[in-house]
């Protein structure tokens, strides 16, 4: 789908759906090794009968393999929520280094966005910014653009959309994506910043969870699925705008000037 497009605002976004794909089979491999070893304590025993060419133990202590059995029988009768916690955070940190990445590459290599007001207008030192390298530049005033826009403010892809819009990669997106997403950046901040543990942020932001003051939060198989595919649709919509802006059909099949407009679709600025 990014064929056609400079390789430096295509790369940070393949490289992010080739990570989730790559995250997905890890994920499933590593569930398929964690079953295997509640059969741990068995295969250990197994050894310990049949090890006569050099007389001695495995390694493993029946305690040590009973007790590793145990651990994956407990993940397994959860779900594997710890599991599963690890790869949301890996793939939010992922989509936000793509799109990062994806704002560096329009800075160097498209100097009239520089010009622009929101831009413009930021007063940096002249001494910090001689000193560093000229994509170190462009990061540092990619970071104070964010804090004149108050970002911090803003969940999920509301505050994408605020990040994308200078470079002409805002745009509309599909309600149920949006509410993913937002679902996604809170509950990240949750197992990040809480401990697991509901805050006042994720129970006001997304209340169609039911969650209440200290809930302690797991991430099923079903979320992680969902918060994955809802990335990964996120990313294809960006290159979509990226072929738009670049002069290439928005989407296979579509006409140059149509808009997916009333099609189901809303606005950034909308509650999703």
């Amino acid at each position: 789908m990014s064929d056609g497009l400079p390789e430096w605002a295509s790369e940070p976004l393949d490289r992010f759906i080739e990570y989730a794909g790559e995250s997905r089979r890890l994920r499933y491999m590593s569930i398929q090794g964690i079953d295997g070893f509640r059969m741990f304590p068995k295969a250990v025993e197994v050894l310990k009968r049949t090890d006569r060419l050099v007389n001695k133990v495995t390694k493993f202590s029946m305690e040590e393999a009973q007790e590793t059995a145990r651990f994956a029988e407990r993940e397994r009768e959860r779900n594997y929520p710890l599991f599963h916690a690890h790869a949301l955070i890996g793939l939010w940190a992922g989509f936000e280094a793509a799109v990062e990445d994806l704002r560096v590459g329009f800075l160097m290599n498209d100097p009239v966005i520089l010009q622009k007001d929101e831009f413009a207008k930021i007063r940096i030192p002249l001494r910090d910014f001689e000193i560093l390298e000229k994509e170190e530049r462009m990061r540092f005033l990619l970071g104070e653009f964010e804090k004149t826009q108050g970002t911090g403010g803003k969940h999920g892809a509301d505050r994408f959309e605020i990040l994308l819009e200078p470079f002409g990669l805002s745009g509309i997106l599909i309600p149920e994506i949006k509410k993913d997403i937002r679902e996604t950046h809170h509950i990240r901040n949750v197992l990040v910043h809480r401990g697991g543990k509901a805050d006042r942020r994720i129970v006001e932001g997304c209340p169609w969870l039911g969650l209440s003051l200290g809930q302690e939060i797991t991430v099923s198989p079903e979320a992680i699925h969902r918060y994955e595919q809802s990335l990964m649709k996120y990313t294809i919509e960006i290159i979509c705008r990226c072929r738009r802006k670049f002069g290439l059909s928005f989407r296979p099949g579509e006409k140059d000037g149509e808009s997916p407009e009333g099609d189901g679709w809303v606005r950034p600025g909308e509650v999703g």
